[in-house]
This record gives C-alpha cells, sequence and structure tokens, in this order.
C-alpha cells in the first residue's frame, strides 16, 4: 500500500473519530453548541492550512529541496516561457476539460456539506435536544456523521471515477543534478517507476508513473520547455531514465 494510500484512508477514519468526539461533547454540554461548532469548523480549517503551509515549506526548505538546489544547475525555466508554450498548446484545454469539470464538483461539494449540516441543525436538532442521552447522542452523531458520510461517498464513487488521471502542470522549475525544483514540487532523482512521454511540436516532457493503486489518481507532471531534449538529456544522465522508458507522442 503507498503512502498516498494510507494517508487517504486515515483522513477517511479520522474525520469519523472527530465526529464521534464532538457528538460525544454536545450531548453532555450542549449548551455550548454554537462554541463547539464554531471550534469544529475552525480545526477544520487551521488543520487545511497547516497541511498547505507544512506541503510549502517542504517543497522550498526541506532537506531535499535544499540537497537538490545545492547541486550543480543544469536548466532553469521561468514562468513566462512555461505561459508562452501552454498558451500555444491549443491540445491542452480538450486534455484539462475533464479535470476543470471534475474540480468544479469538487469545489461545489463543500457547500453542500456546510448546508446539510446547518439544515439539520435548524429543523432536526431541535427534536432531540431534550431526549434521553443515548437518543441525543445518536442525533448528534447523525448531525456530523450525515455530512461527513456524504463527502467520503461522492469523493469515492463520483469524483475518483471521474478523476482517474490528473494534469499537474509545474510553471516554474530547475533541472540539478540530484533532481527537479519547483516552488510546488520536489522531484529527487534518481527516478522511480516514471516513464516519460514528450512531444517535441508541443514542447512539452510528461513524467507518468507506471503504476498506480486502484483509490490513487494517476498524476502526470508536465514540463513546458523549449528546451525539452535538453530536459530529457538530464533525466537519462542524472535521473536515472532509459530508452525504454522514453516515448515520443507528437
Amino acid at each position: 500500500m503507498s503512502a498516498m494510500q494510507i494517508r487517504y484512508k486515515l483522513s477517511l477514519v479520522l474525520g469519523h473519530i472527530i465526529a464521534f468526539a464532538f457528538a460525544s461533547l454536545l450531548t453532555f454540554i450542549p449548551q455550548y453548541y454554537g462554541l463547539i461548532t464554531t471550534i469544529y469548523f475552525v480545526a477544520f480549517i487551521v488543520i487545511f492550512i497547516l497541511m498547505s503551509a507544512r506541503s510549502v515549506l517542504k517543497t522550498v526548505k526541506g532537506k531535499e529541496a535544499l540537497e537538490i538546489k545545492s547541486s550543480p544547475l543544469v536548466m532553469a525555466v521561468r514562468r513566462n516561457e512555461v505561459q508562452d508554450l501552454m498558451f500555444k498548446d491549443r491540445k491542452l484545454t480538450e486534455e484539462l476539460k475533464s479535470q476543470f469539470s471534475v474540480m468544479g464538483l469538487s469545489i461545489l461539494i463543500p457547500f453542500v456539506v456546510i448546508g446539510m449540516f446547518f439544515a439539520y441543525s435548524t429543523f432536526v436538532r431541535p427534536l432531540f435536544n431534550q431526549a434521553p442521552i443515548p437518543i441525543k447522542f445518536l442525533g448528534y452523531l447523525a448531525m456530523y456523521e450525515i455530512p461527513i458520510s456524504f463527502s467520503q461517498i461522492m469523493n469515492l464513487f463520483v469524483i475518483r471515477p471521474r478523476m482517474k488521471l490528473m494534469m499537474n502542470i509545474v510553471r516554474e522549475f530547475e533541472i540539478h543534478h540530484k533532481g527537479i525544483w519547483s516552488p510546488t514540487l520536489i522531484l529527487k532523482f534518481p527516478l522511480e517507476n516514471i516513464k516519460v512521454r514528450y512531444s517535441g511540436v508541443r514542447k512539452f516532457v510528461d513524467l507518468v508513473p507506471k503504476q498506480s493503486g486502484r483509490l490513487t489518481v494517476q498524476v502526470i507532471t508536465r514540463f513546458y520547455t523549449k528546451r525539452y531534449d535538453k530536459f530529457i538529456e538530464a533525466l537519462k544522465k542524472y535521473g536515472g531514465i532509459t530508452d525504454s522508458d522514453i516515448e515520443r507522442v507528437d
């Protein structure tokens, strides 16, 4: 099981643990409903921000990032070059069409979840607020579990089946002897279980995972550069990529 799959399953379990904890609190101190609900939403926002910040810090100042950046530079590609090539690539919009539609659905789901939570709180919670403790606990548990379960079901059966493939376009990057660095991504050499696709006409290099788990979205990392040939040579010389791993897709 990959690290990504483990993190995904842990996130599923964590949501239900949090639901159980907050339902237990409200069962015995329902008078603090407003405070506990505020803490619930603030906690999720803080966790999201901390996870995002951790990812950025790891990319910019992590041990692997510093190791890569300290090694000799092979080539650097800046944002304006990438954006220019993306603009000229007329096939890119078609490739990203399904990804954009799924991303739009992913953005909509949290609003539906929040709406479900507050609708339940407004119309259903008063029905069990003065009930015996077991009924009250189940009522509060359902208040948290219904939105969480809805979100997880939508993600597992609607989002993920449509999102079997995702393209991550790196807007600015550097190739060093020890790896690839960008403000949003680090890849240390040698690369493992990676095949390379490139286009001399559209001027990009794709890094494609050779294998991906059933629950894992296959993420294709794309690098636009006019010097795609130099990029590929660097992958062969420093990145452990062989000719059998490389495919031209013009």
